[in-house]
């Protein structure tokens, strides 16, 4: 399956995997790569050097109480309009990208004001998407993953279903103040009418995949599992935690799917004004940090640095190995959009990478190193279990 279709696409033929890697709090940046799975086109938008009419630092606005941290929904989508318009300019031939997937900062939250579904399917072609979309969010700076103001929230959920053990049993980990829910749950109690008036609500990733679609788009499993909401065996939502966080929550956030999926054909919008194939498959974005982690390798712009690689290799008593490209999360991206156009579940995505460029050994283990890392292993977890007592008290 795997080699018919490489056989049967051009040479810059699959999508580019866009809207996130490790700083993604900092940028937008995408990848394209062609069907040997070789990254031939990159380019960023800086959301500080490029974007400085929001008043960011680091992508972020963090508030007066040092615990609130936000981020403005316009500079992302204006991010996007910028990142494409260069990518135009430089003669980039979109008709040949047959599938696009993207990666997003985990844990930030959208929301769409009520009647935003009806702007996102009408774009018009002539103009910009932050000139349409610009009434559409009810929360114009919206949390993201550094927010920490959310601890009251926190243990309103943990007690709701029975304790942190139980929670964590549940969706996979106890309360913490990034995730989503508790996210959520403040903005419902603090701004009710915010809340009634917002239709529905996405994560980053399923943000972006929207403004692709022209439509809302799903959650994926991935990206959702880190919200202290989806009940992980099942990989639905949890009632118990939808409803200790804000009512109506199911129905705002839509159905979650698996991440291989493909959500649909890309907007009109973008055939229109770039020049996009009609039948450009959009695969469900992900979160940054799983999309980056296609093997075991270091990525991510750290992966530059000999001496942080080395320390790697030592804690784990393992060889580390690099990509040539600090942009994983978008690379893994690429590869996404590659098996969901190959057909998502049905084909292994083992059989997809197996393409893709071999990575390259950067540092090897320190004679005798892991044996003075694992000696140390039993005081690190009294040192961190007392942290977690002194924060929280301990683990129910």
């Amino acid at each position: 399956m795997n080699q018919l279709i490489c056989e049967h696409l051009p040479l810059e033929d699959l999508g580019f995997g866009c809207l996130g890697n490790k700083d993604s709090l900092r940028h937008v940046k995408v990848v394209a790569v062609d069907a040997e799975l070789n990254v031939f086109y990159e380019e960023s938008v800086h959301f500080d050097r490029d974007l400085p009419e929001f008043g960011t630092q680091g992508g972020v606005h963090v508030h007066k109480d040092g615990l609130t941290v936000t981020s403005p929904v316009l500079m992302w989508v204006q991010a996007l309009d910028i990142i494409l318009e260069k990518m135009k300019a430089s003669g980039f031939d979109f008709s040949q990208v047959l599938a696009l997937s993207g990666a997003g900062q985990q844990h930030g939250s959208i929301y769409w004001k009520t009647g935003a579904q009806q702007a996102l399917t009408s774009l018009s072609p002539d103009l910009p998407l932050h000139q349409q979309l610009q009434d559409c969010f009810s929360i114009s700076d919206c949390p993201v993953w550094m927010d920490s103001s959310t601890t009251a929230q926190c243990r309103q959920l943990e007690a709701a279903v029975g304790g942190a053990q139980a929670l964590s049993c549940l969706t996979g980990s106890r309360a913490y103040e990034r995730f989503t829910g508790n996210q959520i749950a403040k903005i419902y109690q603090q701004n009710p009418e915010v809340y009634s008036h917002t239709e529905r609500i996405s994560l980053v990733s399923s943000f972006a995949a929207s403004l692709f679609l022209g439509s809302y788009s799903p959650i994926d499993y991935s990206d959702g599992s880190g919200m202290n909401l989806l009940q992980i065996q099942d990989k639905v939502w949890s009632q118990a935690c939808l409803g200790a966080c804000a009512p109506h929550l199911e129905e705002k956030l839509g159905p979650p799917v698996p991440s291989c999926s493909v959500v649909g054909a890309i907007s009109s919008y973008y055939i229109q004004r770039y020049g996009f194939p009609p039948g450009c498959k959009v695969v469900a974005f992900t979160g940054d940090n799983p999309v980056s982690k296609t093997k075991i390798l270091a990525t991510g712009g750290a992966s530059h640095n000999r001496d942080i690689l080395q320390v790697l290799a030592d804690v784990f008593g393992a060889p580390v190995y690099v990509i040539d490209t600090a942009n994983s999360a978008c690379v893994g991206s690429a590869y996404r959009a590659f098996h969901g156009l190959a057909g998502g579940r049905d084909v292994p995505f083992s059989e997809v990478v197996k393409l893709a460029p071999n990575p390259r050994l950067a540092a090897t283990p320190s004679l005798g190193a892991s044996q003075v890392y694992e000696a140390l292993l039993p005081q690190y977890a009294k040192l961190e279990q007392r942290i977690l007592s002194q924060t929280r008290g301990p683990l129910e």
